[in-house]
């Protein structure tokens, strides 16, 4: 323990940054499943319409299968992308895969 906060004190010291090996694991975690995180930003309807979206289904089926509008439906595929960070529906689908929403 002594020898860690020394170590600590001379990374600080030469102007590095200090880490915990504790949290060193959690972020190293987070940064092998960066998908699962994205997915906390998203509602259950909007998870559900990614879903439906990698699965290939159209606005249109997802309206009718969620009992919703077109527009709806659109404004949540809007959204979804806004959260996530994505720009097509492709990553979209690369996202849902990664977390297990959907497969190839």
């Amino acid at each position: 323990m002594m020898n860690s906060a020394l170590q600590s004190i001379r990374s600080i010291v030469r102007g590095e940054q200090a880490i915990s090996d504790d949290i060193a694991r959690v972020l190293a975690m987070e940064s092998l499943s960066p998908s699962a995180s994205v997915l906390d930003q998203l509602r259950e309807r909007e998870i559900e319409i990614l879903r439906q979206l990698a699965a290939g289904a159209t606005t249109e089926q997802i309206a009718a299968n969620l009992n919703l509008s077109m527009k709806i439906v659109q404004n949540y595929h809007y959204l979804i992308k806004t959260k996530t960070g994505m720009r097509t529906d492709a990553q979209l689908v690369r996202l849902a895969v990664e977390c297990g929403l959907a497969s190839l």
